[in-house]
């Protein structure tokens, strides 16, 4: 037999298994190996990733040895306050005068002040190779109040100016109402983006994307948006929009676009051309009002200007009153009468009394095929499993549930034979009863507490009983957690003490907790202020370094 060992194979493999490890454990483990790897790690490109699950002394690792140290190898940057309180101003205190050394092709921006949001807006002129950009500033606990009153254009704008050669942008925000701006600025954005391909904007105002697309937009291919809450009958006016201005457009998905009607007139010219291959419409709210909607006339008029189009989904969502007409069902009667091959129709319904979606799609591929959601299940559940135990009416068969589907769990897991880690666990109301169907399901299968699962990542919410022993449960259970979340309910009475000394035994039982953060709701009169741990921590309670911020009703670890 012949033993091959890693030094054998050719530089070109080992380049491509380096890609597969974050810089810190790369250069810790083979950086001091032998001239051979040193001189493939002087050539590897490298980044600062994404600090979720990193702990401080990792994070601070990468800002006073591996970006001094490889500047000119750093091509991407992740700079997030999501999880890590104060990150991106201790990367800024220490790292800002790098930023012109680092040959940048990406740049994530997640979860940042707006302070530290518009410094980095003015340094943006540093990276004259950045290609794709990401900004994320949603679902935002801390900084929220900050940007509600901004435009988008507002974050685009510069961007789209400074950085020319931008290839991709991704920009996500909170949904807000529209707000009044002066849109006559709007009229004079200059048609800078020669190079972006693709473009992703959530809660995005209907003025931005017309003056986006009017404007010239020679390469762009992929147009992803999710548009503002607009008041029902709100309808934009627009022109159409010459396909001499985005040309290459061929993939288009426009969510909450209301009637939509507008939207068949703003790509009337283009979809004439034959240009567009994928179309989705998506309505995520209550769609209730039959102004709103496109009758299958007016739809089929449209489809007869071109027969190019190989994929037409239409995603429409609509609460069922008892006492008024199902509008949407008739109208779907009137699309499935009126299609016929090659436009073929498909019309499901997924459990009416949940209100969910009815999806209308048109495809004239004969290839495509929709899979079940148990197929969907499968493809996800080894990422990510969700226990939801709202609806039962009697603790035993919440009890009964829990275990039957706590030792199913475990089953799959001590068994399977993929490589495919399960990360994340999400576990919404009656706590304690998963928690000890859990704990009875690891050692019924002789697995190592949940430590081999491989889980990382635990959600918890609707905590309404004792926090002290409820960190007593998690710390049995999840023995090798990074991030850790809690939602408080209204009804649990939550002292500081409580709250100290749940916090004691999470930081001394979960030795890899790097990320924790509990969260009260917002009505709860029964909860301590969480403010008021502030000088229990910096008084050093927690024996062990850590990063906090803290207010009434949140409160952040960053170990």
């Amino acid at each position: 037999m012949i033993v091959s060992v890693f030094e054998d194979l050719p530089n070109e493999l080992i380049v491509k298994v380096f890609v597969y490890l974050s810089p810190y454990d790369l250069l810790r483990a083979f950086e001091n190996v032998n001239w051979r790897l040193l001189c493939i790690l002087s050539k590897q490109k490298l980044c600062l990733p994404n600090n979720q699950g990193m702990s401080r002394q990792v994070y601070h690792q990468y800002l006073s040895s591996i970006l001094p140290t490889r500047q000119s190898q750093i091509v991407s940057l992740y700079l997030s306050d999501q999880c890590a309180a104060g990150a991106v101003q201790w990367f800024f205190d220490t790292c800002i005068y790098l930023l012109p050394n680092f040959p940048l092709r990406a740049l994530t921006i997640e979860g940042v002040s707006r302070q530290i949001f518009d410094l980095l807006l003015s340094k943006l002129h540093f990276f004259p190779h950045l290609q794709h950009m990401t900004i994320d500033i949603h679902m935002m606990q801390w900084y929220r109040e900050e940007y509600l009153n901004l435009p988008d254009f507002y974050y685009l704008f510069p961007v789209l100016k400074n950085i020319p050669q931008l290839e991709s942008l991704r920009f996500n925000r909170d949904p807000t109402r529209s707000s009044v701006v002066m849109y006559e600025n709007l009229k004079l954005f200059p048609p800078v983006a020669y190079h972006l391909h693709t473009l992703s904007i959530d809660a995005c105002s209907h003025d931005l994307i017309v003056a986006l697309l009017h404007s010239s937009l020679p390469v762009l291919r992929q147009l992803n948006v999710c548009f503002e809450y607009d008041p029902w009958d709100y309808s934009p006016t627009c022109v159409s929009i010459s396909s001499n201005s985005i040309p290459e457009l061929c993939r288009v998905k426009f969510t909450n676009a209301r009637s939509f009607r507008w939207v068949l007139m703003l790509f009337a010219d283009v979809y004439q051309h034959g240009q567009l291959r994928n179309i989705v419409l998506h309505n995520l709210e209550d769609m209730f009002h039959h102004e709103q909607l496109i009758t299958a006339n007016e739809l089929h008029r449209w489809f007869l200007k071109s027969l190019k189009c190989t994929s037409f989904q239409f995603h429409l969502r609509q609460f069922v009153y008892d006492d008024q007409p199902d509008i949407i069902k008739l109208l779907l009667m009137e699309y499935q009468n009126l299609f016929d091959y090659p436009k073929k129709i498909k019309l499901s319904e997924i459990d009416d009394t949940n209100n969910d979606l009815n999806v209308i799609s048109f495809d004239s591929s004969s290839s495509s095929s929709s899979s079940s959601l148990n197929e969907e299940l499968c493809d996800r559940w080894h990422d990510q499993i969700r226990l939801d135990l709202n609806g039962f009416s009697s603790q035993l068969d919440i009890s009964q549930f829990a275990l039957n589907n706590a030792l199913e769990i475990f089953s799959i897991l001590v068994n399977q034979t993929t490589s495919v880690r399960i990360r994340k666990l999400y576990i919404n109301m009656n706590i304690p009863t998963w928690l000890s169907s859990l704990y009875i399901a690891a050692h019924g299968n002789s697995t190592k507490i949940l430590d081999d699962t491989g889980i990382e990542i635990v959600d918890l919410s609707g905590i309404n009983t004792c926090l002290i022993k409820i960190a007593e449960q998690i710390v049995s259970v999840f023995g090798g957690v990074k991030n850790l979340s809690l939602f408080i309910d209204d009804t649990l009475d939550l002292t500081l003490d409580h709250l100290q000394l749940a916090l004691k035994r999470f930081v001394e039982g979960l030795p890899t907790l790097t990320y924790f953060s509990c969260t009260v709701h917002a009505q709860s009169t029964r909860a301590v202020d969480m403010s008021e741990i502030s000088p229990w921590i910096l008084s050093g309670g927690l024996n062990r370094s850590v990063s906090f911020r803290c207010k009434k009703y949140h409160l952040d670890l960053w170990l």
